[in-house]
């Protein structure tokens, strides 16, 4: 499953094609925000237990967005991104989905 990575690990490679498009699309790299992104509201979640540190990433991203002024719901939760840590928290990603927070 993609994800925000502070480093590219080979085995995510064919998510991204190539090391070029991993640091073109790695939106801790992204400096071209601008005033649509403003009006977007990001869900951003993680498992303290993921691979990669990705809760690390996923929490220098949010400050990222939020110092652009774009906004952010960041959970870090219990587990690891795997079926059950993605059944227990469906209805908390649906509910921000659809517009019901």
């Amino acid at each position: 499953m993609p994800a925000v990575e502070l480093d590219l690990d080979p085995f995510d490679l064919p998510y991204y094609g190539s090391k070029e498009k991993f640091h073109q699309n790695n939106p801790l790299e992204f400096d071209d925000f601008n005033e649509h992104h403003s009006t977007q509201s990001w869900y951003l979640d993680a498992g303290d237990k993921d691979e990669g540190g990705f809760d690390k990433s996923v929490e220098i991203l949010n400050g990222l967005l939020l110092n652009r002024g774009i906004k952010t719901e960041c959970h870090i939760s219990n587990g690891h991104h795997n079926l059950e840590y993605i059944s227990e928290n469906l209805e908390k990603y649906l509910m921000f989905y659809n517009g019901k927070q």
